[in-house]
């Protein structure tokens, strides 16, 4: 936690890359930093994540808001995460960093434009602002399933 807290001294945030089945990464320290929710993506690689991410941050920094020229042009939305995943290990590091878990509306999922994936992974990505569980399929279970 040492680190975290040097990093977000420093550059006023830290990028939180986690592998697993399917990496995502998200962000600590916009919301004490800059008054702006927490960011979260996942279902692309983590160079495009980093750099979605990056973008979206950098505007933050200079302006305090986000860039909505760039999320029009790219075609990225944000939306706002269900509660019922603050709750849950999908944000631990920031839970454990804060000591508690993170409020209502303090984190968005960056949710890219379908045609970003292939097309057996267009309709996988998970939607964070429904309150379902979050569940990872394989692709053979996705291709089972079909176009949602």
């Amino acid at each position: 936690m040492r680190s975290i807290d040097l990093t977000i001294r420093a550059y006023g945030w830290q990028l939180l890359q986690i592998t697993d089945t399917n990496p995502w990464s998200y962000t600590i320290g916009l919301l004490e930093s800059y008054d702006h929710p927490e960011l979260m993506i996942t279902g692309l690689g983590f160079d495009t994540q980093n750099m979605v991410i990056r973008k979206i941050v950098d505007a933050i920094e200079k302006t305090g808001s986000v860039d909505h020229a760039f999320l029009e042009r790219e075609r990225v939305t944000l939306v706002e995460v269900h509660p019922n995943h603050l709750a849950g290990d999908w944000f631990g590091t920031w839970s454990n960093f804060y000591q508690r878990l993170p409020p209502p509306g303090s984190f968005l999922q960056i949710v890219p434009p379908s045609d970003w994936f292939c097309e057996c992974h267009q309709h996988s990505m998970p939607h964070f602002e429904l309150p379902d569980p979050i569940r990872f399929g394989n692709r053979a279970d996705r291709r089972r399933r079909g176009p949602r």
